[in-house]
């Protein structure tokens, strides 16, 4: 099996399956998870982790900043989908988003 870490500000088609599956988790309006979501920028982005084959989305993390440390982020909102758990994909999510924040 194939995965892809996406900036989702790149690839807004995931958008919608973004939106669920943060919901799932943590209940809010559509539009207020959207307004959030499309915040997502390349140095702190709200990243998804993608099953290429099926362009399923399976999880998502977003790097924020840390206030008083220009070159320091911190990692929040990282959930997979609830159909998806147990497979080792959290772990796999946590080193994507590292990997991809230490460049």
């Amino acid at each position: 099996m194939s995965y892809q870490l996406i900036p989702l500000h790149k690839n807004l088609k995931f958008l919608d399956q973004c939106i669920g599956v943060l919901n799932d988790e943590w209940p809010r309006s559509r539009e207020a998870r959207r307004a959030s979501l499309l915040k997502s920028y390349d140095k702190y982005p709200s990243l998804v982790l993608v099953h290429v084959e099926s362009n399923a989305l399976l999880g998502h993390a977003r790097l924020s900043p840390v206030e008083g440390q220009k070159d320091a982020s911190f990692l929040e909102a990282v959930v997979v989908a609830r159909l998806c758990r147990g497979r080792g994909l959290g772990r796999m999510l946590m080193e994507m988003t590292e990997n991809y924040a230490l460049r």
